[in-house]
């Protein structure tokens, strides 16, 4: 998680909003984690505005008609401060509004007429920072691996090896 949960109502809308599965502050115990902290991944915009379209083409999203990409904002963020969604601007007046994992799925999209993602510059998390700084997009102050939402396996294991009981790392996360 990086430190800070999600909603599983954000990370995944069809789901209930119930408490135990709320994003929350978890601290420090993940950061045994090589994607506790990450970054900064620095990519081409219009590659990266490509590759945001494909995606909504995949998916029938309005992002489809990204053409270019010319900033990012978190739109909302959960209690915790986890971003929940983005809107991505293209020349005005596009914006479209993509919820956390949606967000990370389009700029992770692996589409055949488009380079190759390399590892090192695929987002871990939506849990990210990005400024558009000319033709490139920066991610800083990456968290995290995946959608944040529930226990994190690293947390849970440094809990069990100082010694907190299965139950008490269950009420912990839950």
């Amino acid at each position: 998680s990086g430190g800070t949960g999600q909603d599983a109502a954000i990370a995944f809308p069809d789901a209930p909003d119930i408490p135990p599965l709320r994003g929350r502050f978890h601290g420090g115990w993940c950061s045994a984690s090589d994607y506790y902290r990450w970054g900064p991944i620095v990519r081409d915009r219009t590659t990266l505005g490509q590759r945001m379209a494909a995606w909504g083409r995949s998916c029938r999203h309005p992002i489809a008609g990204l053409s270019p990409l010319v900033s990012v904002e978190i739109h909302q963020r959960n209690a915790a401060g986890r971003p929940g969604s983005f809107v991505v601007m293209g020349r005005a007046p596009q914006s479209y509004s993509l919820r956390a994992e949606q967000f990370r799925f389009a700029c992770n999209y692996d589409d055949p007429t488009l380079p190759k993602l390399r590892a090192d510059t695929q987002l871990r998390s939506s849990h990210v920072t990005v400024q558009v700084v000319g033709e490139r997009v920066h991610f800083t102050d990456g968290r995290g691996f995946g959608h944040g939402v529930g226990m994190c396996q690293y947390g849970a294991q440094a809990m069990a090896l100082k010694g907190h009981r299965a139950g008490a790392i269950l009420g912990f996360y839950y």
